[in-house]
């Protein structure tokens, strides 16, 4: 199959918005890196240590058990209890499970509160540098990715200033993340 125009991909059932999804070089970073040591890898989030005892039992357990079936969509009820009860205390609000989707990582969380706020045309602010997979997201949904620059002398945490200046009246969303992807920087409550 020759899908090399968009007239045969689409022939053939891919939708445009695949054939102009932006590409990231993630992968090719990967394979630079792999056979130099000295470079530091901040890429795939894999913990330096390993699974806890607890957890790999609580895991054996519940195959074990044949607890190994579908869950609520939302979330197995009593967690989403216990994290509405938890977040609820340590924001101060009156959080209830119902305030609280689980899901199966930062990626779905993200387009979950993105699908929900973001409309085709509209602006989201986005840290510049950023997780690359946040102009992915953006572009599946028609909107613009409009880049905040996180300076080094702000030990890379955005200013109230370039967030203002990027501004536009097409803006939804502003993409904040803390600790930063890929640059590590967090941010406290006088930040936000």
């Amino acid at each position: 199959m020759n899908v090399s125009s968009g007239r045969s991909a689409r022939r053939f059932g891919i939708s445009p918005m695949a054939l102009t999804y932006p590409a990231s070089d993630i992968r090719k970073m990967f394979t630079l890196a792999q056979d130099r040591p000295e470079v530091v890898k901040l890429t795939v989030g894999e913990p330096d240590f390993p699974t806890p005892e607890h957890v790999k039992e609580a895991g054996i357990a519940a195959i074990r058990d044949g607890d190994t079936g579908y869950v609520a969509n939302a979330g197995i009820p009593e967690l989403r209890d216990a994290l509405a009860a938890k977040y609820g205390a340590r924001w101060s609000r009156d959080l209830t499970a119902e305030n609280v989707v689980v899901t199966v990582g930062a990626m779905e969380a993200l387009t979950l509160a993105l699908d929900s706020v973001v409309s085709p045309g509209e602006d989201v602010l986005v840290p510049d540098p950023a997780f690359p997979n946040y102009y992915g997201q953006l572009h599946r949904l028609g909107a613009r990715a409009i880049p905040v620059p996180a300076r080094e002398e702000e030990s890379f945490k955005l200013r109230a200033a370039d967030v203002e200046a990027a501004l536009t009246p097409q803006t939804t969303a502003i993409i904040l993340n803390s600790p930063s992807n890929p640059l590590g920087s967090m941010m406290d409550a006088d930040d936000v």
